[in-house]
């Protein structure tokens, strides 16, 4: 995963971001509601600019990684109540079973190969931990979209195909559901 162009930042942190935010929220508190404790330590994997974890970091020990380094800046100067690090989601510096619940919002699309970031996050997960995921549905990448906002080349893959991967790595899925933009996943280690 490279660093985002400029166009494609000012897209994410001014447009995207916010109202991912604010669309995501209620159905992430809603997915990790029985985790959201003062003691439980929760990933956010791609936490971009901290749009999320600023609205989660009062409610749980929130880590927040990101492979950006000018995103991880900008989530320090603005959200004190929470970790941030420079971290490939491929490669979690963590230690299995050490967190009780992770997320990601609209971040698979940019690190491939996702088995692996499945495997990492199921890895560090505690057993019967939650994971939630959100990402921008397939169609999305095969429209002009993406041409507006400049030279980026994610993707992502049908929902159906994203779920069978998770099963792969063991994972339980508990719910799903569908936006027309967006697919959202909850899944549990077994």
């Amino acid at each position: 995963m490279a660093e985002m162009n400029k166009v494609e930042r000012f897209f994410v942190n001014k447009i995207i971001g916010p109202f991912s935010a604010n669309s995501n929220y209620n159905t992430l508190i809603q997915a990790l509601k029985s985790k959201l404790k003062k003691k439980n330590k929760i990933l956010e994997v791609g936490c971009g600019s901290g749009e999320m974890t600023k609205k989660l970091a009062d409610k749980a020990k929130i880590t927040a990684i990101d492979l950006d380094k000018k995103q991880i800046k900008h989530a320090k100067e603005n959200i004190k109540n929470a970790t941030f690090k420079i971290v490939d989601a491929t490669k979690l510096p963590f230690k299995n079973n050490s967190f009780d619940a992770a997320y990601s919002i609209n971040v698979l699309h940019h690190i491939p190969p996702y088995e692996k970031v499945f495997s990492e996050v199921y890895r560090v997960l505690k057993k019967q931990g939650t994971f939630y995921l959100v990402d921008v549905r397939s169609w999305v990448f095969k429209s002009r979209i993406p041409k507006l906002i400049g030279d980026i080349y994610e993707r992502t893959e049908p929902q159906s195909v994203i779920i069978k991967m998770l099963k792969k790595q063991g994972f339980k899925i508990t719910n799903t559901s569908s936006h027309p933009f967006f697919m959202r996943i909850t899944a549990e280690k077994r």
